[in-house]
């Protein structure tokens, strides 16, 4: 792949970024030291930033002399990322740190064209699953063209550099299923334009930024599986094109803010798995009418599900796995006829009867009530729900006969039928 040997630094570099035409090696790691986003590094001749700086040393002549100042900075940048991340071991590299390959094609598997415009400019950089392993360099903030940058599912640790926050058009950034630690930088409030802000499964922590209130553009926002401690501020509700909101077991605290309706556009609330946070059920949820999954599951809501829960007629997965409710169920919910998921299993303070509205759910495919404190009988209403696979209503207080028509219905469609626990005189 052309990659050179470390050639000694012994020329004081330039106080301002030479322009090179054709010059000495010295020179050109000199050029790159004074632009370098961490020129510390280049103390110490295995950095990957020096590294980086020695390649681009190696170039041959007529190479070199033809690329523009913006390809050089940007052929330096991906190297210093190369050498960061082990690059010599990527699972899937192809031409990285080819010389005499545009770095528009030395990743050839790209579904879209990563470089465009009339000047052939760097906009979308995917590793997905490369087997990167090591950190994120200061310099990738030269990569001020990137709009997309996806890196998930590799071995990156350490903090994400502050630099970051240079790429000010960044559209979409996913760093998820990685080992990222530290905090989510306060620079990325320079992402006006971000729609996607993508950090799942690491190890960061810490409050989020005020900063990332300006991302008004946003329209998914997934933090879950990290250990942060935040509340979702009020602020959020200027999201207004928010369509995914996945921050399960993420450290969330406090409670759902009124605000919440304020997002029409949300399709997807995820916040389960945060003990921390709940505090009563906010009726504005009524209306997030292109919700279609919610899961709280794991939670500390009090209080029983508002009424208003009827309004949400997209809904077509709604998850309260023990997410302490109280109270009785509205018979609301026989609205949402969309749904075909519904796990309120561990809810020991839910009581009262199981509503016969919910026969109107006939697109019912799992419906879980076990472990929870439902009297009186059992509506044979549930009996009308033929695409049934699923029914759990163990270890409740229902009492009666099991209606004929959910005895049919358990000789035809459910595969799964648990009913012990409970005071039945026969099936």
């Amino acid at each position: 792949t052309g990659i050179g040997v470390a050639v000694p630094l012994t020329q004081t570099p330039t106080t301002q970024p030479t322009n090179l035409t054709s010059s000495s090696p010295n020179m050109i790691i000199s050029f790159f030291r004074d632009i370098s986003l961490n020129p510390a590094a280049f103390n110490d001749w295995t950095s990957p930033e020096y590294r980086a700086a020695t390649w681009m040393a190696n170039h041959p002549d007529f190479i070199f002399e033809r690329l523009s100042q913006n390809r050089r900075l940007v052929r330096y940048a991906l190297a210093t990322l190369y050498y960061s991340t082990g690059g010599e071991n990527w699972t899937k590299q192809k031409n990285w740190l080819n010389y005499t390959a545009n770095e528009c094609d030395w990743e050839q598997d790209m579904v879209n064209n990563q470089c465009r415009g009339p000047y052939n400019t760097l906009w979308l950089l995917t590793l997905e699953d490369y087997g990167l392993n090591g950190t994120l360099p200061a310099d990738i903030g030269l990569l001020t063209d990137i709009e997309w940058l996806e890196l998930p599912s590799n071995q990156i640790h350490g903090t994400i550099p502050s630099e970051l926050g240079l790429v000010s058009k960044m559209q979409l950034l996913s760093f998820g299923n990685n080992s990222l630690t530290g905090t989510i930088p306060n620079e990325f409030g320079n992402f006006a334009s971000c729609l996607v802000l993508d950090l799942p499964n690491n190890l960061m922590e810490g409050s989020l930024p005020s900063s990332l209130e300006k991302l008004k553009l946003l329209t998914h926002f997934h933090l879950h599986n990290n250990g942060f401690s935040w509340n979702l501020p009020t602020q959020f509700g200027r999201f207004t094109d928010l369509k995914s909101l996945l921050v399960e077991d993420s450290g969330l605290e406090g409670t759902l803010m009124t605000e919440i309706g304020k997002l029409v556009a949300l399709e997807k609330l995820q916040v389960s798995n945060n003990p921390k946070f709940g505090g009563t059920f906010a009726t504005e949820l009524g209306k997030l009418q292109k919700l279609s999954s919610l899961d709280v599951s794991n939670c500390g809501f009090d209080g029983s599900l508002p009424t208003e829960i009827g309004s949400m007629t997209s809904m077509e997965e709604l998850f309260l796995k023990d997410a302490k409710i109280s109270g009785e169920l509205p018979s609301e919910m026989g609205l949402l006829t969309h749904l075909n998921i519904l796990h309120l299993e561990e809810n020991i303070l839910l009581s009262g009867t199981i509503p016969t509205e919910f026969g109107q759910l006939t697109a019912m495919e799992e419906l879980d009530m076990a472990g929870c404190n439902f009297g009186s009988t059992l509506p044979s209403e549930i009996g009308r729900m033929t695409r049934l696979t699923s029914l759990r209503l163990n270890n409740n207080s229902l009492s009666g006969t099991i209606p004929r028509e959910i005895l049919l219905l358990a000789n035809t469609t459910l595969h799964t039928f648990e009913y012990y626990g409970n005071n039945f005189l026969s099936r």
